[in-house]
Order: structure tokens, then sequence, then C-alpha cells
């Protein structure tokens, strides 16, 4: 980690120096010489502790400690307080309209992945809409650097499959039921599918290789908590949470292809790594393997965040 990622984790989560210092068991005066840059060389041993605890605390600002599903409402109030730290299951400090279950669909908690097909009001291709455990949530419209960074990524992942010439299909906004005989149809940014008979006319079935989902402030909660459970549950082998004001992306990576569960809740345990866009980042999907150029979608979409 250098200083200016350490300076660029530590805006993130909202952490004051003060705070960061007690949390990486480091002295202030250390931390404030690093961040001021009167020190430019600090300690490996420093660095490391400081690394480890921001490491530690994005987790908690992800999933908050614990693993049960919290309400709409809690998952708005954790993750948007402006007084919470990641002891507290905090995230960024930011002001945005929540991503909630849609109010308009009367049977919440009810609706069938089938529904979706069958009711009229559902099946309109105009209307773009997810369904997690049963309960509808609105999409919103994507905004141009979103797709812009979408579009650039399935490109650059495209190339790399090319070049390998792995049989892989890297898909845009198509749909996933990752977890067989449960109602949740999502619809990822881009994913990427090496296994044919994961794929039907209408989605794709089960744990893709990749999942990137590029986060915007009304769907940050959607995306870094219900649907990130999700991906994990399915047994994702990368999941990529692309954050375009931040210009950060966290990276999830199963761990030991699926062989190893976390002892807690049984699910598929993940290793997560931060990473800029300034950095070049490994896939490490079980297929394909590839590395992509974050600096090429950092100057697409500098116009939008100068």
């Amino acid at each position: 980690m250098t200083i200016e990622q350490l300076k660029l984790k530590k805006r993130l989560l909202g952490l004051t120096a003060a705070e960061l210092a007690d949390g990486a068991g480091v002295p202030l005066p250390t931390l404030q010489k690093i961040l001021s840059g009167k020190t430019t060389r600090p300690r490996a041993a420093t660095m490391e502790r400081l690394e480890a605890y921001l490491k530690k605390a994005m987790e908690l600002a992800s999933f908050g400690p614990g693993s049960g599903e919290s309400s709409p409402a809690s998952e708005s109030q954790t993750m948007y307080d402006t007084n919470a730290r990641p002891g507290a299951s905090s995230i960024i400090r930011e002001n945005a309209v929540p991503y909630h279950a849609a109010p308009k669909y009367p049977n919440q908690g009810q609706y069938t992945v089938e529904d979706l097909y069958e009711i009229p009001e559902l099946a309109d291709e105009d209307v773009r809409i997810e369904l997690i455990d049963g309960v509808i949530y609105d999409m919103s419209t994507p905004t141009v650097p979103h797709e812009i960074i979408a579009s650039e990524l399935s490109f650059l992942l495209k190339e790399c499959i090319n070049r390998q010439n792995q049989n892989c299909l890297v898909l845009n906004n198509a749909a996933l039921c990752p977890l067989p005989g449960e109602n949740t149809y999502l619809v990822p940014d881009v994913m990427a599918i090496c296994r044919k008979d994961q794929l039907t006319k209408r989605w794709a079935a089960g744990g893709p290789e990749f999942v990137a989902e590029v986060l915007s402030p009304s769907t940050r909660v959607h995306d870094m908590v219900r649907k990130r459970r999700k991906y994990h549950a399915a047994g994702v082998s990368c999941l990529w949470l692309i954050d375009p004001e931040y210009q950060m992306v966290y990276a999830d990576y199963l761990r030991n292809h699926g062989a190893e569960k976390d002892a807690a809740d049984g699910t598929f345990s993940y290793e997560t790594e931060m990473y800029t866009f300034d950095d070049i980042i490994p896939v490490r999907a079980g297929t394909p393997s590839c590395e992509i150029d974050l600096t090429r979608i950092r100057d697409r979409i500098s116009y939008f965040f100068p």
C-alpha cells in the first residue's frame, strides 16, 4: 500500500487521523507525519499495521458485524450515518437516496422469478427491476459514467479472453439467477460465463466466473450488501465493486476455488483487496485469469470526475 492509497482509503472510510492511528495501533504523531508528507519512507511495519486495519475496516463497512440480513431501513441508516465509524459498520459519508424495495408492488416477499415474465406490469421490457428473496427492487437508469465503465470493462475483459482463446462469454446487463430454487433475479453490470450449461435464453444460473457492479449513491447499499451476499452465496469466483466517485475497486476473490467455507454460516469464503483506478487489477477467476489496466477506464471518465 502506498501513502496515496492510504490517504484515499482513510478518506473513503471517513476516518480521522486519530481514529486511524488508534485502530491500527500506530502513534498519532507518526501517522500525521506520513499523511502530511514529512515522512516519505515510513517503516514497513507501520504501513503493514495501517493496511491490516483498513482492510478489516472495509470488511466491517461492507457487511457489518455478523452475517445476518438487515432491513433496508437499518442498512440505509448504517451506511449513510455521518457519525458512524468502521467499528459500527460505516462505509462512507455521503448523502444519497437509499435503494429500497419498490412499494408499488403489493406482494413483496412473495414474488417468484416466473412472475417477472408472467405478470404484465413486470414483464414489460421497459421495466428495470431485480428480485431478492421475493422482494422487487426498482433499478435506476444508469448514468453516462456508469455505462462507460461497464462497456469499457467488458471490452478489456473480452480482449483478455480472446488472447487466451478461452471459450467464455462476457455479458452486460444480462439476468442472473445465482441460487437455484431461490426467488432471486439479479442484473449484474458485467459478468463472464465460461460454462455454457449455466445459460438459458432468459438468464444465467449459478455463480459466474466474474461479476462487476458499478456503484452509485442510490445503489451503493443494494450492491455492496444485498447483492454482494447473494454473489458470495452462489460462489462467484471474482466479484468487483467499482466506485467511480472515489475511483476505487473492492475485489472479492473466492478462496481455494470454493473449497474453503466460512465456519460461522457455511457460505463460501472470500478475501477482499482494494485497488485504485491507477492499478492493474487481477481478475483471478478460475477461467479466464486476466489483468485489467484500469487507467484506461480512469482516462475515459476523467471528464466527469476532474
